[in-house]
Parts: structure tokens; sequence; C-alpha cells
């Protein structure tokens, strides 16, 4: 058996466009192809078939193109999944001397054990003292999709009508965890103090994780949008945060009309920020968002300006004048400078996640806030409180979809339903 898992282009989440290298015999059967088939209307072409030995090689060489076109599609942290998963199936399939792919029912053991082994007996290679054998639950449940849909994509076999016994075996795992703690939609209350703890302590990083925090509750922000992740990150060149290039502060004009200096627009007040996201879930467009500073309003002769030094939109223009700063020195990062960063390097999703734990904890012991311990908190806690502190002010949905570039109806399991909202529904009604 082959120990390619699958094609190299499909490995490789940075392989070049398919227009590249394109093989001289695909331009030649394009060029035959479009020719008998070119004309107007009804006019009606002899079509001669290739020799047999001609059109096997073309086949292959279209697979191959399908293979590099399709890759495109998917993310590189979803093609290293792929990757991993499908070569832990194939070295259990090997070891048992059994075929790789699943042609009939008889064969589904093979997936359904893959997936028990895992779940069960599986360890992890860093030899933890006392650790508990199996991966989680979700985990294999991921692996169980990956190799599920490689048997479709790759050889056109969709192994779920075979049976669903994986799928139960993956049910079996979720019971054996027992039940899950509360996802922690964090309040807003727990964002204003863990910000405010952080800004207090003063440090460059803890400043930074602060404002990377407040992009997350406020900008509704995924991890990876505005730090360093394992799936996303600048050593594999698959970062997609936000850069400083991509945020625009736009401040009020002069009093007198004429155009101001570059010290006295500095000083003007913040109207609004505007940020772009090139990279995001969504590909097929890039995310242009604006938020207003407190007060203001579409037309600036309209603005009622309320003045905070906490506010979002002056807080992030405070932080752009600080990445210039930096950048007069370093100029040659100036296209690549994540906006929230330390000395030029992007933060890493764990330093905001345990930020964001320690400051419940501390909040929980001093002023009643969530406590840590009985919730899954994770970096996500913020879009999904955020989510909810809009809905709780009377947000739509329409702009909760569009601040949080939702393009399905997944935006309904972020919004919890809290006190807030409940008395802001009561105070609309008539009773």
């Amino acid at each position: 058996m082959g120990t390619h898992v699958l094609p190299t282009a499909l490995l490789n989440a940075l392989d070049p466009s398919p227009r590249s290298n394109i093989p001289i015999a695909i331009h030649s059967f394009v060029a035959q192809w479009r020719k008998a088939v070119w004309g107007n209307p009804g006019v009606v072409h002899d079509v001669i078939p290739l020799p047999e030995h001609a059109a096997q090689q073309l086949i292959g060489l279209i697979l191959t193109l399908i293979d590099r076109t399709a890759a495109l599609a998917l993310e590189p942290g979803s093609l290293a999944q792929r990757e991993r998963y499908v070569r832990y199936y194939f070295g259990f399939c090997d070891l048992l001397n059994q075929p790789r792919v699943i042609r009939g029912p008889g064969q589904m053991w093979q997936l359904s054990g893959f997936a028990a082994l895992l779940g069960i007996v599986w360890t992890s290679q860093r030899h933890v003292p006392n650790q508990e054998l199996g991966l989680n639950h979700e985990t294999v449940r991921g692996a169980v999709s990956q190799v599920t849909a490689w048997h479709f994509e790759m050889h056109g076999e969709d192994i779920k009508r075979y049976g669903n016994r994986a799928k139960k075996v993956v049910r079996g795992l979720k019971t054996m965890a027992g039940p899950t703690l509360p996802l922690l939609h964090m309040s807003y209350r727990a964002f204003k103090f863990i910000v405010r703890r952080l800004l207090n302590l003063g440090s460059p990083r803890s400043v930074a994780i602060a404002h990377a925090i407040m992009w997350l509750f406020l900008g509704l922000f995924r991890i990876s949008e505005i730090a360093s992740t394992t799936s996303h990150n600048v050593r594999d060149d698959t970062a997609r945060f936000l850069l400083n290039v991509n945020v625009t502060i736009k401040r009020a004009s002069t009093t007198d009309g004429r155009h101001a200096t570059r010290g006295e627009a500095r000083r003007r007040r913040v109207r609004s920020i505007t940020w772009t996201l090139p990279k995001t879930k969504w590909k097929d467009e890039e995310m242009n968002r604006e938020l207003y500073a407190e007060g203001c309003r579409p037309l600036e002769e309209d603005d009622t300006i309320v003045d905070l030094d906490n506010d979002f939109a002056t807080s992030m223009a405070a932080r752009q004048l600080l990445n210039e700063t930096f950048l007069l020195t370093h100029p040659n990062q100036r296209e690549t400078l994540a906006f929230i960063h330390v000395n030029g390097e992007p933060l890493d999703r764990a330093e905001i996640h345990a930020a964001i734990v320690e400051g419940l904890a501390a909040g929980h012991a001093s002023h009643g806030l969530e406590n840590p311990d009985l919730y899954v908190v994770s970096t996500h806690s913020g879009r999904r409180g955020g989510a909810t502190y809009y809905a709780e002010n009377g947000a739509s949905d329409k702009f909760l979809c569009w601040l949080g570039r939702w393009a399905s109806v997944a935006w309904l399991h972020y919004v919890k339903v809290t006190s807030g909202v409940v008395c802001l529904v009561s105070g609309l009604l008539r009773w």
C-alpha cells in the first residue's frame, strides 16, 4: 500500500494557483476541445475520440488538477487535520492487513474500531503522568468525519449508507465523558473588570491583551482574527489576524474647514474606526466593518460626543498611534505588523485565554463575577458575550450577523437569553 495519504497538492495549504504549471498535454487537449465545439448556434462538429492511452493519461492529469483546485476550498488547518486523521486510519488498516477503502457494510467495523480505540485507549505522545486514556469524543467525531469525507472525495464511496455504527461509538464516548460544563457567555461586567485589570497592570503585554479582548467582545472577533493560533500562525504563513494597515481611524475635521496637518489630525477627536479582514472564514469577499466612537453619528454635525478613555474606537486610535511610532524604527514591518502586537510580534491565543481565566477568577473572588470553574471558558467566550451584550441593548439580528460576519443562523447559538434581554422585550410589550 502507498504511503501518500492525500495528493501532494492537497496537503500543501499554500499550493500555487492551479493555473500555474499546467501540463502542455492539458493545454493541447483544451485547444482541441474548444475547436471541436466552437461555433455559432446549430453548428455541429464531428468529434474524433483520442487514442485510449492518451485519454487515460489526460484523465490522470485532470484528476490531479481537480485535487489542486479542490484543495483551495479547505483552510490550512482543515488540510492538516484531514492528513493527520486519515494517516491514523491508514496505519490502523495496514497493521491489521485490511483494505483502506471501505466498499460495503461488512467493512464498516474498521471505522467503528478506529473510533473506539481512539476514544478509549489512545494516549498522547507527551507521556503525561497519570494521563487519562482516550481522546475527547469531539476529537474522535472529527477523525471519523475526516475519514468519511476522504472516502467520498477520493473514492466516491458514501460510507454513511453502510450504517452509523461509528456514530454510535462517538455517542457512547460522549456518554462516558458525562455531562459537560456550559459554555461561558462573558458578561459585560466581567468584560469591563478583566479589561480594566489588565490596563491597570500597565505592561505593554497586559495592555495589548486588554485591547485584544476588546476586539473579541466589542468587535465580535474570532481569536484567529486578532492573534496567532495553532492553525493560523506566522510560522506556517497561514496567519489571518488583523493587520495595522487594514485599520482606519476617522477623526473630526478642522473647525475652519482647512486641511489639517498630520499633528493636528492626531489631536482631533476620534469619530469612528473601520477595519478590513482580507482573510476570514468567508473567502468570497473582504470583510469591511465600521464602529463609531460613543456619541458619534453618520453626519459629523449630529455628533453628541461622550469622551471616554475606554471607548472602543478611541482606545484603538491610541493603539494605532503606538503602532505608527513603532513603524518609524521598523519600517520593514509596515505591511505585516499585527494591529495588536508586542514589539512587533502578535499575541498568542494561549496568553489571551489565560488572561480571561485569571481575570474571571480574580473577579469572582472580589466582585461576584462568573466562577470559571463552573464553565467552559475560551477565547470564544468574548465573542459569545459580545453578541449577548449587543442583543441586551436592542441590536437587531441583522446587525449581529453583519458585525460578527455570520453567514448562517449559527449566530443564534451565541446569544444567551439573559435577564437583560427579557427586560428589553418586556419593556416593548403591553401586558
